[in-house]
């Protein structure tokens, strides 16, 4: 899946090259201290568990950037993909460091649906990022 990318990538559903997702503008992850999105947000501003943090985020970054769809994220641990319900209907998380969440949504227009109306997640190639946070 791609990022806040109008394009989807070939090699998976988060594998487009930064330089690819906006010129002159890369995703940046560093470690321990921040997660920056595409337009420049601040995802994660703080040290909830340093390290430990960092790695997680760097694991569900691969397991997104790697899976051809969205289908392919695992539910079962220790990614937990899940569908967000109430105020965040239409959104995703996986787990992180606990109780952090990276919370994402599709990024189609529109949105891919099945015979019964709902989100088709085998047809979701693209992601946007939203933000990690303990929404608990």
């Amino acid at each position: 899946m791609s990022a806040e990318a109008e394009v989807t990538p070939p090699g998976g559903c988060w594998d487009a090259p930064a330089r690819d997702v906006v010129p002159g503008r890369p995703v940046v992850l560093v470690a321990a201290a921040a997660l920056v999105d595409v337009d420049g947000r601040v995802l994660l501003c703080r040290r909830p568990e340093g390290k430990a943090m960092a790695r997680a985020i760097a694991r569900r970054m691969a397991v997104l950037r790697h899976a051809r769809h969205l289908g392919m994220v695992p539910a079962s641990r220790p990614e937990r993909r899940h569908r967000l319900e109430g105020r965040r209907a239409g959104q995703f998380a996986v787990d992180l460091v606990q109780p952090f969440r990276l919370v994402f949504e599709p990024n189609h227009e529109p949105l891919p649906r099945d015979e019964d109306g709902g989100l088709d997640i085998e047809r979701v190639t693209a992601i946007k990022i939203i933000e990690v946070v303990d929404y608990h």
